[in-house]
């Protein structure tokens, strides 16, 4: 499941930067971030672990459309005595995110709220 997110994720990053180069860092940000949000609601949603897989590479999909969306535009916004700082903090909320987010969600199956099992 983390693997087809990863993989889905890293080979069409290239793309999604071109994408946003053709039809604006906006849009495209934009229609990564609604993609990503249905795929994440399939995740939620999904009754078997094939359904859950492909979900996620989904997400997948999602995220290197918006991902280099983000880079882009602090690139072309941030004035060149800024944007190493802004860069950073891009860094630094990624690799926060990535972390809070394994660990919340194991906190959160752990946790079992509704007793779903």
């Amino acid at each position: 499941m983390i693997g087809g997110y990863a993989f889905t994720f890293a080979a069409f990053l290239v793309t999604g930067g071109r994408l946003g180069d053709r039809f604006t860092y906006r849009r495209l940000f934009l229609a990564g971030m609604a993609f990503f949000t249905v795929a994440s609601a399939a995740c939620g949603l999904a009754q078997t672990p094939l359904e859950l897989i492909v979900a996620r590479m989904a997400q997948g999909l999602g995220a290197a459309a918006m991902v280099p969306q983000v880079l882009a535009l602090i690139t072309a916004l941030f004035p060149p005595a800024e944007r190493s700082r802004a860069l950073a903090w891009f860094g630094v909320t990624v690799g926060l995110g990535a972390i809070a987010g394994q660990i919340l969600g194991g906190v959160l199956v752990q946790a079992d709220l509704f007793d779903w099992g």
